[in-house]
């Protein structure tokens, strides 16, 4: 009986942790506003703005992307990656913009830059937090 419980809590942890949410899943819409980026080079009909996670989930495999802007600062930022379980690859402070860039084995989704899997992009600029996952697609 005890090895059977050690194999179920094994299979229950393996499958804990080797999931991984699709984008929409992990978007609060509660604040700000979300954009479904449609292509990687977006032009003006591939950026749409949009209200809940089922209109995300019904783009499926056209959705590249996620943006979302909100108020914020570099404490909300931390907030965010915290939530993610998000590791800082690399941070960039120029001219009152900074930019982290990390990745969060939660997600599904993620880019190869530089060597390095990232899935989660964010600029704070003023009062502004730009979201990006896997990416920014779009301008900042």
């Amino acid at each position: 009986m005890k090895k059977i419980f050690l194999i179920l809590c094994c299979v229950i942890t393996f499958f804990a942790v080797s999931h991984k949410s699709p984008i929409y899943d992990v978007i609060d819409f509660s604040e700000g506003e979300v954009y479904a980026i449609l292509n990687e080079v977006p032009g003006e009909n591939d950026i749409i703005k949009v209200n809940d996670k089922q209109k995300l989930k019904e783009y499926g495999n056209s959705l590249k992307g996620i943006t979302k802007r909100l108020n914020g600062d570099v404490a909300k930022a931390y907030v965010i990656l915290n939530k993610l379980s998000a590791n800082i690859i690399k941070i960039n402070d120029e001219n009152g913009m900074i930019e982290i860039i990390a990745y969060s084995g939660k997600l599904k989704e993620s880019k190869e830059i530089g060597g390095e899997n990232v899935n989660v992009q964010i600029v704070i600029k003023k009062n502004e937090l730009i979201i990006g996952i896997p990416v920014i697609f779009d301008c900042y």
